[in-house]
């Protein structure tokens, strides 16, 4: 026993004898374990850290704003009727739902001691570069990284970003003519050239459309009704001045592609397979009445510029399938433009989009499928959302920007064209044959995807802070 004084305090220090209690070889073993074992860090939550500090109207307004953001930048109906609970969830409110339709969002939401009913009226877009920042936004708050107040002042951020021009659709819609007419339709090189000036036409309709808003409501009628006029005068003075024959359906369709209701109608289909009827039924007859405009115009241009009727024979100056290689990529480029998608996301779009067509491409060719094109694009749709789910699976980001790019190229927006053609021309039984086809197919993407997502969960934990994510 040692005494020590040390000012007013007397310390007792008991001396022992070690050396007759040696440490037990155990008791080693395990202090050499534990000393050479990672020490996990205590996970972050919001709750955590701001949970009780942060009051009721802030939860709120951040919900509400980070709804209108996620469906105005790209998020599907069924993935926002899932995501946002799952946040409110995760910021420790007691009840948190929510029903998204079309250019609505109808909100409630509680903490246990105070509520709110109400409603949020959205625009439903793409932008691929302000949802990944909006992404990784709620990335930051579920897991503790900013608060609300500090993510109410970062989404304004995010919205002041500027978007894309309209002048860019001076660019976009003229080459996704040109290479789509080739690749997707597999016309001659005149008739891409041909196709990229309709696009220019088409484009330069969208940017008259954006600095006038009264002209929104007939947009698509103008577009198909322009194209349809053009093509056929330039089809008919080929064919009386040069004796060569275009092939004016692919040009007009290649033209006005971007305007097509295939994603949207591809869209309804998932939303309807998940149960989310109400959205799913309203965006399925909004696609088909955009297919109406777009026959309807097509119809009356026709009618104005009819065809010549010469017997000539048809050009043969095809391009050499090769030049898929060139033009495919290119096309997801382009698209990845026009859902003005950051520079970071356009190799795995345009990656994306090269395996989709890849793929269906060479399903195509089997025995087995020739005349069955829900076959071959069911197996893209499988491969698209199999390398976007991997994407987001490793990177933590957004796979909904190269699952659009990818299935943009299959989704059957031609198909309800054709349909709406069909019955204006008084052809009821090809009308609704190509209404049935432009139906399967868009139901075969979606078992497509479906399936992709039960092999490789774009996410790689299934807790609340990971389920945020898997767009």
């Amino acid at each position: 026993m040692a005494t020590f004084q040390m000012g007013d305090i007397q310390v007792n220090i008991e001396h022992s004898d070690t050396s007759e209690a040696p440490l037990e070889k155990e008791d080693s073993h395990v202090s050499l374990k534990s000393f050479f074992q990672k020490k996990k860090k205590p996970k972050r939550t919001y709750v955590d850290q701001y949970g009780e500090r942060e009051s009721f109207g802030l939860k709120k307004a951040f919900l509400i704003e980070i709804a209108t953001d996620l469906a105005k930048y790209g998020v599907p109906t069924h993935r926002l009727e899932y995501l946002l609970p799952t946040m409110g969830q995760g910021m420790g409110l007691e009840d948190a739902s929510f029903l998204v339709l079309p250019g609505v969002i109808m909100i409630n939401i509680s903490d246990g001691q105070f509520s709110y009913n109400g409603y949020k009226k959205t625009q439903q877009g793409f932008n691929f570069y302000k949802l990944a920042a909006v992404n990784k936004l709620c990335f930051e708050l579920i897991h503790g990284d900013t608060s609300s107040e500090e993510a109410l002042v970062e989404l304004e951020r995010i919205r002041k970003l500027p978007n894309m021009s309209l002048w860019w659709h001076l660019i976009t819609y003229p080459l996704t003519g040109l290479m789509l007419v080739i690749v997707g339709f597999r016309g001659t090189w005149m008739d891409s050239l041909v196709a990229l000036v309709m696009g220019l036409v088409v484009g330069c309709i969208q940017v008259a459309c954006g600095f006038i808003s009264g002209l929104s409501p007939i947009n698509e009628f103008a577009s198909a009704f322009f194209a349809a006029l053009f093509t056929n005068l330039i089809v008919n003075q080929s064919i009386y001045r040069f004796q060569y024959v275009l092939n004016a359906e692919k040009i007009v369709f290649s033209a006005i592609a971007i305007l097509l209701p295939g994603l949207n109608l591809t869209l309804s289909m998932i939303e309807i397979s998940t149960r989310n009827m109400v959205s799913g039924v309203i965006r399925l007859f909004s696609s088909l009445f955009t297919a109406m405009l777009l026959g309807f115009g097509l119809a009356i241009g026709q009618s104005v510029m009819p065809l010549a009727k010469l017997d000539l024979p048809p050009s043969s100056d095809y391009p050499s399938p090769y030049f898929d290689f060139l033009f495919v990529p290119l096309l997801g480029l382009v698209l990845a433009v026009t859902f003005e998608a950051y520079p970071k996301q356009w190799p795995v779009m345009v990656t994306v989009a090269s395996v989709g067509f890849a793929v269906v491409s060479t399903v195509s060719r089997l025995d087995a499928f020739a005349g069955h094109p829900e076959g071959p694009t069911a197996f893209a749709a499988f491969a698209i959302g199999l390398l976007a789910n991997l994407y987001a699976r490793i990177t933590s980001s957004i796979a909904v920007a190269p699952i659009l790019a990818g299935i943009i190229i299959l989704v059957p927006g031609s198909y309800g064209v054709r349909s709406t053609l069909g019955f204006i021309t008084n052809n009821s039984v090809v009308g609704l044959d190509v209404s049935f086809q432009m139906l399967i197919i868009a139901i075969s993407i979606t078992i497509g995807l479906f399936l992709s997502t039960l092999l490789v969960w774009p996410i790689q934990k299934s807790s609340v802070k990971q389920k945020m994510f898997s767009f």
